[in-house]
Formats: C-alpha cells, sequence, structure tokens
C-alpha cells in the first residue's frame, strides 16, 4: 500500500529549501488542513548527508560520522571497557526550530553512540549500555575533536548534515478506500505530491513509523524493556504480564528523539534494511535529560 500510493504520488519535493513554493511541504500539510484531511499528514524535521573530509567543518557543527567534537572532561562513551562508536553531533544552535525541533534544547550539542559491533536492538534491559546520548551546553571553546580511545579509525565517513522539512504519512488512514481517493483527488486537482524522499530518511524529533511496527508499539517497547521486561523473542525470560500491566501508565511518555536509517554516504549499513529509533521520555526532554534515552532497532 504505501509504495502502491507513493507511486501515484511522484512529483519531487525533497530539494532542501527555506523558501516557500508550490509543492513544499509545510503547503502539502495546508492543503490537507484546508479539506479537513490533517489525519493523513504532518511536517516533521529531517536531513540528508553529503562526504565531507574532517575538516571541511568547524569545530562543533551538525555533521553525522568521522571524529566527535567532545567538549574536555566528557569522556568517550565505552561498553564492557570498550569504546562505542559515534553516529551524529547536533549543534543546537543551528538546528531548525521552526521545522519541528522547537522542543529541543535551545542550545549545546547532542552526541549520539551506538555498538554498531554488538548492535544491541533494545528489547531487552541489559543492552542499556549499548548506546549512549550526551548533552553539553557551555562555550563552544571547550570543545575539541577527539579520537577514539582504541586509536582506531572512525567506523563512519564524516557527513554534513542539511535539515529540511519532511513529512509523516500516516499510513494507517489511508487504509480506508475514502482517504485513498481524497488524497488520490488532491494529487490530481491541486498537485499534491509526496515523494519518496520526503517520507524516508533520517529525522529529528515528531511521529514516524517502525520498520515493524506503529509509534506506538515503539512507544510500548520503550516503556517496557527499559522497565526490565524482556522482548527479544525465544530463548529469553518469560514475558511479564503483571509488571507490563504495573508499568502501562508510562508508555505515552515516550517520544522520537532521533530516527537514522542506513546511509550510504557515511557507509552506515544496519541490517536488512534496517533502522535506529532513539527515544526519550516527555519530562526527560522537557529537562534537557538525556541520561535514560532508550533505543530500539527494527528492520525490514
Amino acid at each position: 500500500m504505501d509504495k502502491d500510493i507513493l507511486e501515484r504520488m511522484r512529483i519531487p519535493v525533497d530539494k532542501p529549501s527555506d523558501q516557500e513554493d508550490e509543492t513544499s511541504a509545510e503547503r502539502i500539510v495546508k492543503i490537507l488542513r484546508s479539506k479537513g484531511l490533517e489525519r493523513i499528514a504532518e511536517p516533521v524535521l529531517k536531513f540528508r548527508t553529503e562526504p565531507i573530509t574532517e575538516n571541511d567543518l568547524p569545530i562543533g557543527s551538525s555533521r553525522m560520522g568521522g571524529s566527535p567534537d567532545l567538549p574536555l572532561g566528557i569522556a568517550w562513551p565505552s561498553r564492557d571497557g570498550r569504546p562505542i562508536d559515534f553516529l551524529l553531533q547536533l549543534d543546537l544552535a543551528e538546528t531548525p526550530r521552526k521545522w519541528g525541533g522547537d522542543d529541543l534544547p535551545e542550545s549545546g550539542w547532542l552526541y549520539f553512540f551506538h555498538d554498531l559491533k554488538q548492535h544491541p536492538w533494545g528489547y531487552d534491559v541489559s543492552h542499556r549500555h549499548g548506546w549512549r546520548v550526551l548533552y553539553y551546553d557551555g562555550d563552544r571553546k571547550t570543545l575539541g575533536r577527539c579520537s577514539r580511545p582504541d586509536a582506531t579509525d572512525p567506523v563512519l565517513r564524516p557527513c554534513r548534515l542539511t535539515f529540511f522539512k519532511g513529512i509523516y504519512v500516516n499510513w494507517p488512514s489511508l487504509q480506508d478506500e475514502k482517504s485513498e481517493s481524497d488524497l488520490l483527488y488532491l494529487n490530481k486537482h491541486e498537485g499534491l505530491s509526496v515523494a519518496q524522499g520526503d517520507v524516508s530518511g533520517h529525522q529529528i524529533l515528531g511521529r514516524t513509523h517502525g520498520c515493524q511496527g506503529m509509534y506506538e508499539d515503539m512507544q510500548r517497547d520503550c516503556q517496557l524493556a527499559s522497565n526490565g521486561i524482556y522482548l527479544g523473542g525465544g530463548g529469553g525470560p518469560v514475558f511479564d504480564e503483571v509488571k507490563a500491566a504495573q508499568v502501562a501508565s508510562g508508555i505515552k511518555d515516550w517520544r522520537l528523539l532521533l530516527e537514522l536509517s542506513s546511509d550510504e554516504n557515511a557507509c552506515l549499513e544496519w541490517t536488512a534494511y534496517g533502522t535506529l529509533y532513539f527515544w526519550i521520555r516527555e519530562d526527560d526532554l522537557r529537562c534537557s535529560d538525556f541520561h535514560n534515552v532508550w533505543a530500539i532497532s527494527q528492520c525490514t
């Protein structure tokens, strides 16, 4: 269903631009809202990558891969005595707030790390140390390019980030014939178009769909796994129904922080065309506390 609809809505709108034009994500959502179809789509903050050399960007600039620009005194995260891998850093002062990043801290840096060798999936509480998100809100002058503690080369190729307005498409609402016909009518008569590049790729905050389930399914997985309930399938402890019911009230507290797909530019390849999702509790995000972020990996 997803690919079929996208094939019939093929005019691309995936170029990064600050300008408003007839095929912008904002215009698409505006049209949908004017027709009472706001349930179908909403704008989200996305980004693309472009390969660069390590010194192409100033210290502290947003980028994927390469070596992180860590402040003095913040140690490289490790797991079982082994450094885990640097994925991404965000300069929050340059992260667009108008496109969906308004709930992030207004300043500082976020650093995302993950164990690419062991690749914890996030369905067992023992995976907790397989990723880390660091936050620093200090002086840029204290930042310095930091090599891996084991003196090995960075796993990911350095890439520049380009932010743009993407679209979250609520595919389940398109499963009824009326929603699909409404969308196709608007495509024909309003020039409405959603291109593949606008609904896939890397994303910051906002709603999304998992490779194996809905947004709400991943909220539930984060709440249960982070509270010690094993979700990893056969070979592990039996699912704890009693404890699951006890912690169920906190499921809706979780929200997406970062979604990372495979990326050829950065030489990042998840298993079976998968995606990594970092999640944070609403109260923690409001307080700029990133110590308890949970990560879920899914594949197609």
